[in-house]
């Protein structure tokens, strides 16, 4: 290097740390002193690599074993890293030669051999892109959303983007729905007192977090706030929709002025509204409220699935009334034999009483078979099974669980009900063939 200078009559500067020197000089050189000089570094000087980017924007990587050309034949030499990973290893020399601090030509000090060495002596400095500094484990919180394009790798920025999604600060599209026939299907339950904590603090971005480590497919949420002055104005159904990636309906029970309150269902797929009614309400009940039920339905595929979320009174009598008008003529009653149907919320009503029996007769209970007790109330130390899951015939159940965890305790006075369904496809397929 200093040959060269003295040779040449000019003056050069490096900055240089760890596996990486930027060589400048003070006075332009053509392309072909560069190569020469480039080869005569790796020649003479042992310099490992030496990336050259011309004026035509080619970009040349010389090293002990010849040339070659970035990105195209960079691949081929990167053959201990995985198959996915190397044209992005070689996007990124291209992006790394065509900043504009870069040197007129960059120094490496790292080669395909394995061997590599630094410029500065630095703790921690590994000295290039080998297999060690590009391949690792990664440890997410459970159902994650990665960025597009992290099936096979994740970088730096993507796993930003996926904790600030996790947090409810970012939204991240989810991944294409299949529109062939599923076998499988996940339904939450979930009350969530307006998005107000345990710990008196009002979160829909803290719902959506407990929503989102599950990943179901279909969400039933119960007391929701919209434009409401306790919870700061906001659509909660709507944040927490947008913050998932899901479509949404919603149906307010309580209005006032401009303030309302209600439940919502959530779906992966898009979903649309069957019927929004109030129930039968006792005036005369221990908290007189407005009570109904929202109706919607999803197409898995071309298997139509019905799900209905409501959240009954507080009163034996008035919840007898209300479950009686949702299995009666003006709601289910009509398709409880031949369409697949979810009915879930908050009833209010432990197992063996009577509007309970009446659902479970009609419809089959997800917790019923063999399941331990599945205390949803009250999240801080839960003593009664009040939320349930009532499916029909075309569902058998694979799993169910109450999602009990330090995040759940503190989002809602509930806990979330979730159950993991298989669905007979193809009697769902033969009732769909008859309804066309």
């Amino acid at each position: 290097m200093d040959a060269f200078a003295v040779e040449r009559g000019k003056s050069f500067s490096i900055a240089a740390t760890g596996p990486v020197g930027h060589l400048y000089f003070a006075e332009p050189i053509d392309d072909a002193q560069k190569s020469s000089l480039a080869r005569r570094l790796v020649e003479r000087g042992n310099v490992p690599g030496v990336l050259h980017r011309a004026a035509d924007g080619r970009i040349t990587w010389h090293h002990a074993y010849g040339e070659t050309a970035v990105p195209e034949d960079l691949p081929e030499r990167l053959q201990t890293h995985p198959a996915e990973l190397r044209a992005e290893l070689a996007q990124d020399v291209v992006r790394f030669c065509e900043n504009e601090n870069s040197g007129d030509l960059i120094l490496l000090g790292w080669n395909w051999d394995g061997s590599s060495w630094s410029f500065a002596p630095e703790r921690g400095a590994h000295a290039g892109p080998g297999p060690d500094e590009t391949q690792g484990f990664l440890l997410v919180p459970p159902a994650t959303k990665l960025p597009h394009g992290a099936a096979n790798f994740v970088r730096p920025a993507g796993l930003r983007d996926a904790a600030l999604a996790l947090l409810g600060r970012k939204h991240l599209a989810t991944a294409d729905i299949p529109s062939a026939y599923p076998s499988r299907l996940r339904v939450m339950s979930y009350n969530v007192h307006s998005c107000i904590g345990m710990d008196g603090r009002v979160s829909p971005r803290r719902i959506a977090r407990v929503i989102a480590e599950q990943s179901p497919d279909l969400v039933a949420l119960q007391e929701l706030d919209h434009g409401r002055l306790r919870s700061r104005g906001e659509n909660q159904a709507s944040t927490i929709a947008q913050i998932l990636g899901y479509h949404v309906t919603f149906l307010a029970t309580v209005t006032r002025g401009a303030e309302r309150y209600g439940h919502a269902v959530l779906s992966r797929w898009p979903i649309r509204t069957v019927k929004v009614a109030e129930l039968p309400t006792r005036s005369l009940s221990i908290w007189p409220e407005p009570r109904g039920a929202l109706w919607s339905r999803v197409f898995l595929g071309n298997i139509p699935i019905n799900i209905v979320t409501t959240h009954l009174g507080l009163s034996s009598g008035e919840r007898l009334a209300q479950m009686q008008t949702l299995l009666g003529p003006e709601w289910l009653g009509p398709i409880l034999d031949t369409q697949a149907i979810v009915l879930c919320g908050d009833f209010n009503l432990p197992p063996g009483t009577a509007p309970y029996r009446l659902a479970a007769d009609r419809l089959h209970d997800v917790a019923s078979n063999g399941f331990e007790a599945l205390h949803t109330f009250i999240s801080s130390r839960p003593f009664a099974r009040i939320d349930h899951i009532f499916v029909s015939s075309h569902f058998t159940t694979e799993s169910v669980s109450v999602i009990r965890n330090y995040l759940t305790r503190v989002s809602s006075d509930h806990l979330p009900l979730l159950a993991d369904l298989h669905v007979e496809s193809l009697a769902l397929k033969d009732e769909v063939d008859r309804m066309i």
